[in-house]
């Protein structure tokens, strides 16, 4: 499976367990304030249903952006971010459905005063790493329009298929290369890589191929379709 099939099924598994935690702690806390009556069970028993449908949400959520980002567990720059708030967030969500499983979602006021506590907590790491994902888009979307203004000034027609490609090697960049080159491509430990006038096939061969002692060979990680989205997102930097 190529990159493009994780990108689409991670952005359309992501939303649900996201809206499902945050509407569960809503009726859970409508619970907590009509303790007492029979609409407050109601409330609890929704809450409860809603809770398991996100953790298995969040288990296809996390699985296909795992494969998104080529199985690796953090990642480097916005994508280690993105991370240090979802695994903590995917923690809880599964220990708060293990833990409503368990008490047979019979709680003490006292105990789901906790409960909801933990809740809030989740809610707001996985509002954090919602937020640093929208980050992460953005800049997609801003090196495509690069690739569009590129394309225009030099009276060429746009091509959707190249800032397609251009969007998609921005993920691969973040994921495969930013931790030498910067998120930016500025240069770190590697070299900036704005404005560079290899040829494609030169710079294809850097990247399956590497170069002894200075960058590893991504042949086993990346194929021919990534390392061309990869190349076309290149052509889109320019200082």
């Amino acid at each position: 499976m190529n990159s493009l099939f994780w990108e689409r099924a991670h952005g359309g598994l992501t939303h649900f367990p996201i809206a499902l935690i945050f509407v569960a702690t809503l009726f859970d806390i409508l619970s907590l304030l009509r303790d007492r009556s029979a609409k407050g069970r109601d409330f609890r028993g929704i809450g409860y249903w809603l809770l398991i449908l996100a953790a298995l949400g969040a288990v296809a959520a996390v699985f296909s952006g795992l494969g998104l980002s080529k199985w690796k567990v953090m990642g480097t720059g916005l994508m280690r971010l993105h991370h240090l708030f979802v695994w903590p967030a995917f923690g809880l969500i599964l220990a708060l459905t293990a833990w409503r499983v368990v008490a047979r979602n019979e709680f003490s006021r006292r105990a789901f005063t906790s409960y909801l506590i933990t809740a809030s907590c989740a809610c707001a790491l996985i509002g954090a790493a919602g937020f640093v994902g929208g980050e992460m888009l953005l800049g997609e979307t801003s090196s495509t329009a690069s690739a569009g203004v590129m394309t225009s000034t030099s009276n060429a027609p746009v091509s959707p298929v190249m800032l397609g490609d251009a969007t998609q090697g921005r993920h691969l960049f973040l994921m495969n290369c930013a931790h030498c080159h910067g998120d930016d491509a500025s240069g770190d430990e590697g070299p900036d890589l704005h404005n560079v006038h290899k040829s494609d096939a030169r710079i294809h061969q850097i990247v399956t191929g590497g170069i002894k002692g200075e960058m590893p060979s991504f042949a086993k990680k990346l194929n021919d379709a990534d390392v061309g989205a990869l190349i076309a997102y290149l052509r889109t930097l320019k200082s």
